[in-house]
């Protein structure tokens, strides 16, 4: 007697899934299955890393007149593969290239892997959690996955087969070859403090 194999859910099937889940719940496709996660409301510490690191990358893609691209943030939805579908939320991340440059509208998300994809912890992230999201991320073709973490104040660069770099609160964060130029003092990704970009 066979059984039946469940068929991977598209990204088509998740939004329609999403439309109709209940206020509060917050759902990702991973690899074709659905994971639901309880929202919670964001601290104010995080709120405000999201948008320091935010407008970090958003006045280094400012001063780039050779680049095309944008920075979205907010937990921005995004289709990291078509191939076993993924669909996630993505605290920070930059797009490059002119197709990114306006907001997409059918469907809303954005249908390609970012490349720099940044991370901001919250108490409720686990370790096990923000593993697997960086795996993620890196085998669906994100070239640097930024962990912040604004209790220690610390950000940690992953890439696909290297060590990863550790940037603590009073180093100059930079993100070569990816992001040319871009150098930030980590402590100002975290704080309400002035001059964020090339200080």
């Amino acid at each position: 007697m066979s059984t039946a194999v469940a068929k991977p859910m598209t990204v088509d099937d998740f939004l329609k899934a999403e439309a109709a889940a209940a206020e509060g719940v917050h759902l990702e496709l991973i690899d074709g299955e659905i994971v639901e996660r309880q929202m919670t409301t964001r601290s104010p510490q995080h709120a405000l890393a999201v948008t320091r690191i935010g407008q970090a990358l958003a006045n280094w893609l400012d001063d780039q007149p050779a680049l095309e691209g944008a920075v979205y943030s907010g937990d921005v939805r995004c289709c990291l593969r078509r191939d076993n579908d993924s669909v996630v939320g993505i605290d920070v991340g930059y797009w490059q290239g002119p197709q990114f440059a306006a907001p997409p509208n059918d469907p809303p998300l954005i249908e390609s892997p970012p490349l720099i994809a940044v991370e901001v912890l919250s108490p409720s992230d686990t370790h096990e959690t923000v593993t697997d999201k960086t795996r993620l991320y890196l085998d669906s073709g994100v070239a640097q996955v930024w962990i912040a973490d604004p209790d220690f104040v610390t950000v940690t660069i992953h890439r696909r087969n290297r060590h990863p770099q550790f940037y603590h609160a009073d180093e100059f964060l930079t993100a070569a070859p990816e992001l040319p130029g871009f150098s930030v003092r980590v402590e100002l990704l975290f704080s309400g403090k002035k001059a964020v970009h090339g200080t």
